[in-house]
């Protein structure tokens, strides 16, 4: 183990780095930026190693890093490989055609709406704090709040807990 890199080192890295990608992407006019990164690594390598960092250590924290990471990467993968085969084959281009044939213009919104509703319903049904599905849906907290307090008044009950309650008994109204 080595001693702590100051700050100033970590700075040097990271300067190296956009110079680096600078380089790659304004000057040689490639823009990719793999060399670069190569390039930035090599020199946080060496500040790593300058500081005491033996390079057994260094590897093996580049390999758990590869490897935590290689089930996102091959999903990517798959996903780049389907697209790949799906653009020439016709797929995107027909679900496009199809999916604005389906889905109208003019119901666009009204099935934007009925679909946060039923998401926010089951995210309600589950337990899931509507403030936290509300805003994976992109819908402002506050409209949570007026629409569930409006079905709240409709079903009777004063909170969350007791709608659920009540949908798991059928529906029976309490008194």
């Amino acid at each position: 183990m080595g001693k702590k890199i100051p700050m100033w080192q970590c700075l040097v890295v990271i300067l190296a780095m956009l110079a680096f990608l600078l380089w790659e992407i304004v000057i040689c006019k490639d823009g990719e930026g793999h060399l670069a990164l190569i390039c930035a690594a090599i020199v946080a390598a060496i500040v790593a190693v300058a500081n005491g960092w033996k390079w057994n250590y260094l590897e093996q924290g580049i390999i758990m890093a590869i490897s935590r990471s290689m089930q996102a990467m091959l999903i990517l993968m798959m996903v780049g490989l389907l697209i790949g085969s799906w653009i020439p084959g016709g797929v995107i281009p027909s679900l496009i055609y199809y999916g604005l044939k389906v889905l109208n213009p003019t119901i666009f919104l009204f099935a934007g709406c009925l679909l946060c509703c039923t998401l926010i319903g089951v995210g309600m049904g589950l337990g899931i704090n509507p403030a936290m599905t509300a805003e994976a849906l992109s819908v402002a907290e506050n409209t949570v709040k007026s629409h569930n307090y409006r079905l709240y008044k409709k079903l009777g009950v004063e909170n969350r807990v007791q709608a659920v309650n009540l949908i798991r008994e059928g529906g029976k109204s309490q008194p």
